[in-house]
């Protein structure tokens, strides 16, 4: 196996030094797109500021690292129908469909999803208060024998035995088959 990043949980769940850590320490939402001009771009939906130089990317994004919006007129941000939602105790989770069908998770206050008067059905606009962005190469790097299913497969089955406490304080390794 390798090494993947090596730190504290906090400093490494807030700056993932790859594909891999970034999916490995919670749920995220994974986006195939470009940057360009210095933006991230979902088709003709520019999501935000990225770093680094112009090609394909990897995005990731928290499910509780997101704004919803009401509508998609004039919003910015991705367009998305709202699926399913589930409110459990202080959260409401929310399933969304996009445009283009894919779905994104996205995990806010409970209070909040109530004052927004949305429910199943409703159009929204999705706009990321944090993006992690890597150059697609990085997934090449990480997932050479390992796609994301099977690393996010490997991760939830971690974290049935081990709490994420320890998880996280663990050096993070990828092992090849």
């Amino acid at each position: 196996g390798r090494v993947a990043q090596i730190g504290t949980p906090e400093a490494v769940y807030d700056h993932p030094a790859t594909p891999f850590v970034d999916d490995f320490l919670g749920s995220v939402n994974l986006f195939h797109g470009r940057v360009e001009d210095g933006q991230l771009r979902l088709g003709e939906h520019a999501l935000g500021a990225a770093d680094g130089s112009d090609g394909s990317a990897l995005a990731f994004v928290r499910s509780h690292e997101f704004e919803l919006l009401p509508g998609w007129a004039g919003r910015g941000g991705l367009p998305a129908t709202i699926v399913r939602v589930v409110s459990v105790g202080p959260s409401a989770q929310i399933e969304l469909s996009r445009t283009d069908g894919e779905l994104v998770e996205v995990a806010i206050a409970r209070d909040t999803f109530r004052l927004l008067g949305l429910g199943e059905g409703d159009k929204v606009s999705l706009r990321p208060r944090q993006i992690r962005v890597f150059p697609t190469e990085a997934q090449a790097a990480w997932g050479e024998t390992m796609n994301f299913q099977q690393l996010r497969i490997i991760r939830d089955t971690l974290r049935q035995d081990f709490n994420l406490t320890e998880v996280a304080s663990a050096s993070y390794t990828s092992q090849p088959g």
